[in-house]
């Protein structure tokens, strides 16, 4: 994580820090340099989705793993999320978001043949989980068929998650969901 200098608005009491994700799990398994993190840069910009914000707050947390291209990666995914989340007192949202990590990693592992990344975020009411993996094809859900084995997991994620989206990077894509931190009553489900 790059961190800009502190800058304040002299309308707002908080200082607002200008923050910008350049080391993704994937950047940092690549060993990439400047070229690669300007183009990160122009990237966030150009969506949209680099932001000021005011920094510090309680609920603001984000930490990546590597994983390998394996299917062992799946059940290491869910106990880094469920352990992450417990550390940062949102369990309330793991059962669910172990499961749609889960679909997001199967499909990485399935998919890509290079490393997968992980990323795990919370800030305010949202928590945002990313997927990131070397195939460039964006997942699309399909219509299964009756004895289809595979062809339900993003029409889980569609209906579990407060919303979901893939974006291109240069070496992939990233998949990505959220969720609101605290569930509702009505949100959680029983296994």
């Amino acid at each position: 994580m790059s961190s800009l200098p502190d800058f304040t608005d002299p309308g707002m009491r908080a200082p607002l820090r200008l923050t910008i994700s350049l080391a993704s799990p994937m950047a940092l398994a690549r060993g990439s340099g400047y070229a690669h993190a300007w183009h990160l840069l122009r990237a966030a910009v150009h969506r949209g989705v680099l932001t000021v914000r005011p920094s510090g707050g309680a609920n603001d947390h984000e930490i990546s793993w590597p994983l390998p291209s394996d299917p062992s990666s799946v059940p290491r995914a869910r106990r880094l999320i469920r352990g992450k989340l417990t550390d940062w007192g949102l369990d309330e949202q793991s059962e669910v978001a172990e499961l749609l990590v889960s679909e997001l990693v199967t499909n990485a592992v399935h998919y890509a043949s290079g490393p997968v990344g992980l990323t795990l975020h919370s800030l305010d009411d949202t928590l945002r989980c990313e997927v990131e993996d070397t195939d460039t094809a964006r997942p699309h859900m399909r219509r299964a068929h009756e004895n289809d084995e595979g062809g339900r997991g993003l029409h889980m994620v569609e209906l579990l998650s407060r919303r979901w989206g893939s974006e291109g990077t240069p070496t992939g894509k990233v998949v990505w969901f959220e969720l609101s931190a605290h569930a509702s009553p009505k949100a959680k489900i029983d296994i």
